[in-house]
C-alpha cells in the first residue's frame, strides 16, 4: 500500500480552498494510505472520509528560529516514527513544511519551488505568471490573469482522466461525511440570517456598529432573526450592547464544522471576508462579503453557495494585507467608505433577485 503524507495549509480560509486538491488526490489513489500534516487551528476542518489519518503539529511557544527549528525536528521525529512514507505533497510554499518532509525521510516530496526550498524537493512544479503565493504581500492595485488559490492547490495533483475545476469538486462536499467528529447544532426552527462579524485582522473588519445596523433593517425588512456566530466570546456582548432587537446567540457555542446545518438553512450569511465566508458558502449558504483587502479573483470562496462581494475598491485595493499600510483618511478606506444601505441593496438586488422573500 502507497503511504502519502500531505501537509495541509495553516489558515482555516486555505485548508476549505483545498477541499479539491484533497478529493482529486483521493481519486488518483483510491487504496493508498494518505496522512495530513496541519496545525492546531486547522484541524477541525480537515477531511475525514478523504484521509486516513490526521496528525497535528504542536503549536510553538514562542515565536524565533530557534522555536521555529526545535519544532520542525520534534515533528520530523514524530512523522519518522509513523513512517515510512513513500510520497509527499505540500501544499504551503513555505520553506519550513519542505525541510520537514526531507528530516522526515519522505522518499519522494512534490511541491512549488518558491521561497528558496527547490533543493528539497524532488518534484519541482514551476510557479506561474497569475499564481500569487500566499506568503506575499501585494499593494500594486487589481492584477488581472490571476489563478484562483484552489486552482494553484488542485494543480498540486496531476488529474488523472478529465480535470474538474474547484467550483465541481465544491458540489460534492458532504459536510456529514467529512466532518463526523462533531454533531450539528440545531439551527431555529423560524427564517434566520447568519451575521458572522468577527475577524483577527484589521483590513478585514467592517466596524461591529454596521453589522449590527445591517442585521436590524434586514430584520425589519425580512422578519428574518440574526443569528449571531463569532470564534471571540467578547463579540457577543459587543452585538448585544448595539442591537434594538432580539438575536440568536451560538458565538463559541460548539467548534465551527459543528454549524454546517446552520449555514445551509440559513437564509443569508453576511460576514467579513473571513474563514466564515468560506465555511458557509461550502455549507451552500448565500454568502455577502463586506469590505475590506480581499482578492475576489484569487481567493473568492468556490462555492457551491452562492457568493457577492461588497467594497469600496480604492486605489490600493485588493492588497491582500494583514494591516493597511495607509495613512490619514485614507487608512482603511476599503472598510470604512461603504454603508449599511447600500451593503442592503447588493444584497437584495443580488442574492435575492430584487426583492427579500
Amino acid at each position: 500500500m502507497k503511504r502519502i503524507l500531505v501537509r495541509a495549509p495553516n489558515s482555516i480560509e486555505d485548508q476549505i480552498l483545498s477541499f479539491p486538491f484533497f478529493g482529486s488526490l483521493r481519486q488518483n489513489h483510491p487504496n493508498a494510505w494518505i496522512s495530513v500534516v496541519c496545525s492546531e487551528r486547522t484541524k477541525h476542518f480537515q477531511f475525514r472520509r478523504l484521509v486516513d489519518d490526521v496528525v497535528v503539529l504542536p503549536s510553538l511557544r514562542s515565536r524565533g528560529l530557534f522555536s521555529s527549528m526545535r519544532a520542525i525536528y520534534q515533528a520530523a521525529k514524530q512523522l519518522r516514527e509513523l513512517g515510512p512514507w513513500d510520497y509527499g505533497v505540500l501544499v504551503p510554499n513555505s520553506f519550513g513544511s519542505a525541510l520537514l518532509f526531507r528530516l522526515a525521510k519522505v522518499k519522494k516530496i512534490r511541491g512549488y519551488a518558491v521561497d528558496g526550498r527547490s533543493v528539497l524537493l524532488h518534484e519541482k512544479l514551476k510557479w506561474q505568471v497569475g499564481h500569487r503565493s500566499n506568503q506575499t504581500q501585494f499593494s500594486s492595485g487589481y492584477m488581472r490573469g490571476k489563478t484562483h488559490r484552489a486552482q494553484v492547490y488542485l494543480d498540486l495533483v496531476p488529474p488523472l482522466g478529465r480535470a474538474q475545476t474547484p467550483e465541481n469538486w465544491a458540489k460534492r462536499f458532504d459536510p456529514v461525511e467529512q466532518w463526523p467528529d462533531f454533531s450539528p447544532i440545531e439551527p431555529p426552527e423560524d427564517r434566520y440570517f447568519v451575521v458572522a462579524p468577527w475577524d483577527r485582522y484589521e483590513t478585514k473588519r467592517w466596524p461591529i456598529e454596521r453589522f449590527a445596523e445591517f442585521a436590524m433593517q434586514l430584520q425589519e425588512a425580512t422578519g428574518w432573526r440574526p443569528l449571531l456566530i463569532a470564534e471571540e466570546k467578547s463579540v457577543s456582548a459587543r452585538f448585544k450592547a448595539l442591537m434594538r432587537t432580539p438575536f440568536v446567540d451560538y458565538v463559541a457555542a460548539a467548534p465551527v464544522p459543528a454549524f454546517w446545518k446552520v449555514f445551509e438553512r440559513a437564509q443569508l450569511t453576511v460576514c467579513n471576508d473571513s474563514f466564515f465566508a468560506h465555511v458557509a458558502s461550502l455549507c451552500r449558504s448565500k454568502v455577502q462579503v463586506i469590505g475590506g483587502g480581499f482578492d475576489p479573483v484569487a481567493t473568492r470562496p468556490i462555492g457551491p453557495g452562492q457568493v457577492i462581494f461588497y467594497t469600496n475598491p480604492v486605489i490600493c485595493w485588493p492588497c491582500a494585507s494583514k494591516n493597511c499600510s495607509q495613512v490619514g483618511t485614507h487608512r482603511l478606506s476599503c472598510l470604512t467608505e461603504t454603508s449599511v444601505q447600500n451593503a442592503l441593496d447588493q444584497c437584495r438586488g443580488e442574492l435575492f433577485h430584487g426583492e427579500f422573500a
